[in-house]
């Protein structure tokens, strides 16, 4: 069924069934489709924002690299994906496909604008074939009854005897050349019927029908585009369905790989700090008179607390806080061990680079002058050898931690005797010679004090010793010895100067690159960058 046979009285019905549905595809259709798109648009908005809230920013949060914080913010960034495909689908939806629809719209509304004009124009022909066969008719109506008319005269006159031969001539001359434009119009008026006839047949038959086939050619291209339309919408959806599925089968994969067991040792090896629990309290006897000088209420008071019994049983040398995080400074020393070997390596191939640049220059001279290349050189070579220096302080720094930790895992029968830091100030000896004067060196056992050699201060914790016997029994043995590789002015304070070739003993180990040093020509002490340094 076609519209032009069918419908060929209906043109203006046709013709407002076609607008309305253009101006549909235009409001109606468009609009639900970019509405769509701003569903999408604000769900992927809500995505982000979300995603921004629950995303870490503490740097704390970020260093505690937990499965269980991985699979979340891998799970986020899954999350983030998928907003990224629906914001492709809001893009599609709000602004590409309405921006066709008004396209097409446009160019609807123009054909349809021609079909109009090409409806007048043949409806006006048809109308005006109808005025000339009207104007046609209309003559040779009158043109007949004229000739009527000259005719009865005639008769009349022939009939009538009192009319004479010339008069009777005169009508009847007159009632022939009536007779003639008669005829004449009647052939005008024949013509014209004929012509307005098939005006009319090909105006049913062809003309009008081929404009109402047009709007219906109209009619069905908007239809197809409006079905066009929605597949491509659908079709666009279809397309991010997969990525999206895909983004929740990979979230559902990073929920999977999370460990409970592995996140709590992870909490185990970041706490941990390698202390023991304390021992037990030795039983201590009375004898008579051992009480005289001993408060009555015992030497442990109840406001004592544990954590306090566990800082004074703290291992030599150390004080409670290091005691209590060994495990987290090895870390953080094996991490510093590890960044310092890269950047030696990184330093070592600079080093051969640059080596293989001055070779060059100075075998090719036209090269160029090999002293900038030299200079570079050297103070690579430098940078090296202050790492290598770092390097080693690290290795001997966590080999002490090693120690300690070791030393804890060995059980102990008694707890350890009280520690007091020692204190050795310059005396005159009975000879006139000078002895030494070195403060905060370390810790001395109240039983290890020997009374023939050094007299103890125990409220101040300093002690008096000999020269000799400081050199040979304790600096000697207890201490490292370092040799200094260049030199330093000292304008630290609590720093003290060095000279390249120096050599010292090391009484403190280092602590953000800085050792404490004594100077073996005068004991002076003091700190030094610890990378100026090796150990000898």
């Amino acid at each position: 069924m076609n519209w032009g046979s069918e419908l060929w009285d209906r043109y203006d019905s046709v013709l407002t069934h076609v607008n309305k549905g253009t101006e549909e595809l235009s409001t109606f259709y468009s609009k639900f489709i970019k509405e769509r798109g701003e569903v999408e648009k604000e769900y992927a908005k809500n995505l982000r924002k979300i995603i921004a809230k629950y995303c870490a920013k503490d740097k704390k949060e970020l260093s505690e690299d937990t499965s269980q914080i991985k699979g979340f913010r891998l799970v986020l960034q899954e999350l983030g994906y998928q907003a990224g495909q629906h914001e492709i689908l809001a893009e599609m939806l709000c602004k590409s496909i309405p921006q066709d629809v008004q396209n097409k719209v446009k160019d609807i509304a123009k054909v349809t604008k021609n079909n109009l004009k090409d409806a007048k124009k043949i409806s006006e022909d048809l109308e005006k074939s109808y005025r000339y066969l009207d104007k046609s008719k209309s003559k040779y109506q009158r043109s007949f009854i004229d000739w009527e008319q000259a005719d009865s005269n005639h008769k009349k006159s022939e009939s009538d005897g009192t009319v004479s031969r010339n008069e009777i001539s005169k009508l009847k001359s007159q009632s022939d050349s009536r007779q003639r434009q008669c005829d004449e119009q009647k052939q005008v008026y024949a013509s014209q019927l004929l012509k307005t006839n098939r005006h009319q047949a090909e105006y049913y038959s062809k003309q009008l029908p081929a404009v109402l086939n047009n709007l219906q050619d109209i009619e069905v291209d908007r239809v197809n585009y409006l079905k066009m339309v929605m597949n491509n919408a659908i079709e666009t959806e279809r397309e991010v369905t997969p990525i999206i599925s895909k983004c929740q089968e990979e979230s559902k994969t990073v929920v999977s790989r999370i460990d409970p067991s592995a996140d709590t040792n992870s909490l185990t090896n970041r706490l941990k700090t390698g202390n023991l629990p304390p021992v037990d309290f030795p039983f201590e006897e009375m004898t008579p008179g051992c009480m005289d000088n001993v408060p009555r209420y015992g030497t442990l008071s109840r406001k004592k607390s544990k954590l306090n019994i566990n800082q004074k049983e703290s291992p030599v040398g150390n004080t409670p806080n290091e005691a209590m995080n060994l495990f987290p400074r090895k870390r953080d020393i094996k991490k510093r061990i590890e960044v310092t070997e890269f950047d030696i390596e990184k330093g070592n191939k600079e080093i051969k680079a640059l080596q293989l640049m001055v070779t060059s220059y100075k075998q090719n001279p036209k090269f160029g002058d090999a002293t900038k290349f030299q200079e570079e050189l050297d103070i690579a070579i430098h940078k090296v050898q202050v790492l290598e220096s770092d390097l080693h302080s690290l290795n001997r720094e966590l080999e002490d931690v090693d120690i300690q930790l070791e030393n804890r895992k060995k059980p102990s029968g008694k707890p350890s005797p009280q520690c007091t830091p020692l204190t050795i100030r310059k005396i005159d000896s009975p000879g006139g010679s000078r002895s030494s004067s070195i403060q905060s060196v370390g810790y001395f056992s109240n039983s290890d004090k020997d009374s023939s050699t050094v007299s103890s201060n125990s409220e101040q914790g300093e002690v008096e010793v000999d020269d000799g016997r400081l050199s040979q029994d304790f600096i000697g043995e207890s201490l490292d010895r370092v040799v200094a590789l260049y030199s330093y002015n000292g304008e630290v304070e609590s720093s003290i100067a060095m000279q390249t070739g120096e050599e010292f003993l090391v009484t403190e180990s280092d602590c953000d690159g800085w050792i404490r040093v004594r100077r073996l020509s005068d004991f002076a002490e003091g700190y030094v960058p610890t990378s100026y340094l090796q150990w000898l």
